[in-house]
């Protein structure tokens, strides 16, 4: 199967990999799963480029706000970060946008509303690549 777009998702929870791929998968994206950040950074060391990354906050080994900080900061990427986290500190919230996410969407959530929010920001961030006809 070809696919539309390449996301990273960073969760440790099961049924959130579940929700996610589930839906994400109806709109022909590929998705690459680790359950922390350390993984999350061994998938983005060893595999193709990703068009966009998914990072919960709350995360064993090394958190999602590491996580994303090395992306930025050591990696220097500019790759599209969502957060999707039931992080209910207004600190770790405000640490996530000042070191460079895209976008912050709270647990629970409706899983269309995932799906519409990463496709937007997909097309926002590749114009070239990606268009509302494209998915």
């Amino acid at each position: 199967m070809s696919y539309l777009a390449r996301i990273l998702i960073c969760e440790d929870d099961e049924i959130m990999r579940t929700i996610l791929s589930y839906h994400l998968r109806m709109e022909g994206i590929e998705l690459v799963f680790a359950i922390d950040g350390k993984e999350g950074i061994k998938a983005l060391n060893e595999q193709e480029p990703f068009d966009l990354i998914i990072s919960d906050l709350l995360m064993p080994e090394l958190s999602g706000i590491e996580f994303i900080r090395h992306v930025r900061t050591v990696r220097n990427e500019k790759t599209p970060i969502v957060v999707i986290s039931g992080a209910e500190n207004l600190e770790e919230m405000e640490e996530a946008h000042r070191i460079g996410i895209d976008d912050f969407v709270a647990k629970p959530f409706r899983p269309q509303e995932i799906a519409f929010r990463i496709k937007t920001l997909l097309i926002k961030s590749y114009p070239e690549k990606f268009s509302i006809a494209t998915f």
